[in-house]
């Protein structure tokens, strides 16, 4: 009898360390999956930051040929060429500017201005 109670002694100590063996097994695997995943989520981040760039410089200087047509455009005309290149900064500086006022009006519309949540005293 008391090797028979051994016995099972052993077995349930055999058992509970193949338990704790697999239980690692799978923590160990999903922490993998995890990381694999923040991985290709990184390079997802990378590219698409690169192509924004790219993106960028490509509109630059599609604008920048657009304005040379304007002011050519506005000189063959009979404008002068510094009043065409002004006409044509200011516009573009007025293009730039609507950009920027409804990229703020974006972030505030969600809740991005802390700075007047300072002055009223509150707290996020």
């Amino acid at each position: 009898m008391d090797e028979e109670h051994g016995k099972t002694t052993e077995d349930e100590g055999s058992l509970v360390g193949a338990l704790f063996r697999q239980g690692a097994g799978i923590v160990r695997g999903e922490v993998d999956l995890v990381k694999a995943e923040i991985s290709r989520a990184l390079r997802h981040v990378a590219i698409a930051v690169v192509l924004a760039i790219f993106a960028a410089v490509l509109g630059l200087t599609a604008m920048n040929f657009g304005a040379s047509l304007a002011v050519q455009t506005l000189v063959a005309r009979g404008w002068d060429a510094a009043q065409a290149t002004g006409m044509v900064a200011a516009a573009m500086g007025l293009a730039a500017l609507a950009c920027l006022l409804a990229g703020a009006l974006l972030l505030r519309s969600i809740g991005f201005n802390t700075r007047r949540d300072r002055r009223r005293g509150r707290r996020r």
